[in-house]
Parts: C-alpha cells; structure tokens; sequence
C-alpha cells in the first residue's frame, strides 16, 4: 500500500476507500508529459474556450508534469503538514461520496474547472480544478469498486468546466508541417480582444510569414507533403494513424492521399 500522509490516511478510513482497488487504477490518472498524447503534447492548438459537462471518467489526466497515479496525487494535493498548496482545501476532505458533488456544485461556477482536450473527448485538467478533480475520481472510482452502475456514475460524476477544444485542423497539419520543417513555427492568430479568429500563423526560418484559414492551410499541407521522404517520418504517421482517431479523421477526411 501507499505510505499516505496523515490527511489522505485519515479519509480513506472514514470513507472506507478500496486503496487497492484505487492502486489498481494508477493508469486512471497520468500526466500529459507521460504521454497521453506526445503530438497533442507538443503541437496541439485549441479553440476559444466554452462552458460544457464533462464527465470525471473522461478527465484521465493534468497538462504538466508528471504523476504515480490517483492516490499520489491526492497525496500531494490535500496535506495538513505540506506547503499552502497542499493545505488550501482540506475541508473537502470531509466530504463523502453521496455528497462531493452537491458540495462542490457552486465552486464549479464560482471557480470554473479549467480542462484541455487531449484525445477525443477526454481531458486533462489545465490551469484550475486539480483539487476538485482528483477528489472526485477517487470517490468515482470507489463507486464503481463497490458495484455502483456505470451509467449512473457517470451521469452524478458529470460536472460543468472551462472546455478547451482540440483544432484538429490546426494541430495535426503543424504537426506534419515539423515532420517536413522542424523550423516552421506556429500560432493561434488573435483578434483586439485575444480570441482566436480561427487562422493560423505560421513562420519558417527565413523570417516569411504566413496567415492562413483552415482551407488555405489544408492546401500549404498539400503542397509540402511531396517533400517528404524521411522513412522514419512515414511510419510514425503511419503509427499515429492507427492508433489516433482524430488523426485518422483528420487523415481521412482532408489527406487520403497519406493513407497507409
């Protein structure tokens, strides 16, 4: 079993934790940097952020850093001995699993959760909610050791948040363009008021500069993809393909002339 600090100790006593069952998931949570997504990790471009409900299941990691699963996590996060970090929400220690989520029901307007697609329709926790976030995937998580339906679960476990939404678009034609190019670098186009207007920028190394719609970028993609000859290159598109169905749409739809 897992050394737990004094805190975590304490809940899993009171709420009668399966601290094996929850070892057992260390692969429920993880970090970005473990690769979840290395090409999401290292090339993803998102859309304007929206308000939507997710589900906790579907929250399966945080953007930075690294992670030895849920436990650890909330090792580190809810500490009565540990930095102000650790120490800020303890009280929603004391919350049991009939009612975490009515608990934290105002927090999730008041505070949104802020999360990041990383593969179709699942999510990391980016700049806010880790706390809250990784509370309820252990209380998930007991649930459905203790027999709990899965449908019901996952409709209590559904909570509002900051979405930020993959531009598959974006994402995955930066991402062929480095295979091409590693010196092409690439952003988000902002308006007077800092949202995305929905174009991309590119750079290369000679200083041009380029802005592009989705279209306009689609048909760059084209022109670039003659020059690549790299065989390493391909069999990793070839391997991305297969295993990521966002790229593979992506592929499907706007690049069939990749397909392996």
């Amino acid at each position: 079993m897992l050394n737990n600090n004094d805190s975590i100790a304490n809940f899993i006593k009171i709420n009668n934790i399966n601290e094996a069952y929850i070892l057992e998931q260390r692969d429920s949570f993880i970090s970005l940097a473990n690769a979840v997504s290395h090409v999401i990790s290292s090339f993803g471009l998102y859309k304007n952020p929206k308000k939507s409900n997710v589900c906790v299941f579907d929250i399966i990691g945080k953007d930075k850093g690294v992670s030895d699963g849920i436990l650890a996590e909330l090792n580190m996060l809810f500490d009565k001995h540990g930095n102000l970090y650790a120490r800020r929400s303890l009280s929603m220690l004391n919350y049991s699993s009939d009612e975490v989520v009515s608990k934290l029901e105002k927090s999730f307007l008041d505070d949104p959760v802020e999360l990041k697609e990383i593969q179709k329709d699942q999510y990391v926790v980016g700049n806010n909610g880790m706390h809250r976030c990784v509370l309820l995937k252990v209380h998930l998580l007991n649930e459905l050791s203790n027999g709990s339906d899965i449908n019901s679960l996952r409709e209590k476990y559904t909570i509002p948040a900051i979405v930020l939404k993959l531009d598959t678009v974006k994402t995955y034609s930066v991402y062929l363009l480095k295979q091409i190019n590693s010196f092409i670098s690439a952003e988000s186009e902002l308006d007077s008021n800092l949202n995305k207007t929905g174009n991309i920028i590119l750079d290369d190394e000679f200083g041009n500069k380029y802005t592009f719609s989705d279209n306009q970028l689609i048909e760059y993609v084209n022109s670039k993809i003659a020059t690549m000859t790299n065989k390493k290159y391909k069999e990793s598109i070839a391997q991305l393909y297969n295993r990521d169905m966002y790229f593979r749409d992506f592929i499907n739809t706007y690049l069939p002339s990749l397909i392996v």
